[in-house]
């Protein structure tokens, strides 16, 4: 952020100068980081050569495939999602979707490093078999993602219009289009935070399977089908209503992956 500030708005670099932000920042962030084991004499973790164990490479690679699908499927599900608004709304459609975009990640990033912070809090106690806290552990995480989402539609829905006034001020067009956007959109939140969090738990307990296909199936089949049918019946509407669509499928596709494997890990 200050980077951006300081190339592009200062030395107005333009996108010259975001790039540039952006690499140093990773460079940066990756000194600190090797500094912190190569020089900290105080601590008992250090960089050494280790042997190659490819078993566990490939074990790990596949229980964190489920990240992958994700990633991948979002960039076509953005493409079909801009084809789509093309098609039916224009260009502002378009823009309208980006906005959504820029605030929702606002929110979803709540999900995203909650789900890291506490993988390793799971695969801890299920592989020590600590089964009390495991139980403990996964009651109060989807407590605590479940009131999330509840709150994020909840601010999401109210401040629709200044958050989408934020990045359209100067189109009442665009403005209006967003707002109304971002409060469909909003009850998204009330299902994807458990999804989102269900993919990662499976990845903590190393079912990378039913990991890879709660995300791939909620994203690759539900949110594609969505994006693809429902603008046929319902138009324009079809395409903002498509995700709270797809994450209620979704969800309803976790669900049924942790009733059925709660014996077998004894959450």
């Amino acid at each position: 952020m200050l980077l951006d500030f300081l190339f592009v708005g200062v030395f107005n670099w333009n996108v010259e100068g975001a790039g540039l932000a952006t690499g140093l920042s990773y460079l940066i962030g990756c000194g600190i980081g090797l500094g912190y084991f190569l020089f900290n004499k105080t601590t008992n973790i250090k960089i050494t050569l280790a042997k190659l164990d490819f078993r566990y490479i490939r074990r790990a690679c596949f229980n964190g495939s489920s990240e992958l699908v994700s990633n991948i499927s979002m960039s076509v599900v953005s493409i079909l999602f801009n084809m789509q608004l093309l098609h039916y709304i224009g260009e502002r459609g378009v823009a309208a979707y980006g906005i959504i975009m820029y605030v929702s990640f606002i929110f979803i990033a709540v999900f995203i490093g909650f789900n890291i912070s506490t993988a390793p809090i799971i695969g801890y106690n299920y592989g020590s078999k600590n089964k009390e806290e495991l139980q403990n552990v996964s009651r109060k995480c989807f407590l605590i993602v479940a009131i999330c989402g509840l709150i994020m539609t909840i601010l999401t829905f109210s401040l629709s219009y200044p958050l989408a006034y934020i990045f359209a001020n100067k189109d009442s067009e665009l403005l209006e289009l967003s707002s109304h956007a971002i409060r469909i959109y909003s009850f998204m939140f009330l299902f994807s935070g458990i999804t989102y969090f269900a993919s990662s738990f499976f990845t903590a307990l190393n079912n990378g399977l039913i990991s890879v296909l709660i995300s791939g199936v909620r994203t690759v089949i539900f949110q594609v089908g969505c994006i693809l049918i429902l603008p046929l019946i319902f138009k324009s509407e079809g395409i903002w209503y498509s995700m709270v669509v797809s994450e209620m499928l979704g969800i309803s596709l976790a669900l049924v992956f942790l009733i059925s494997q709660k014996k077998r890990y004894e959450y």
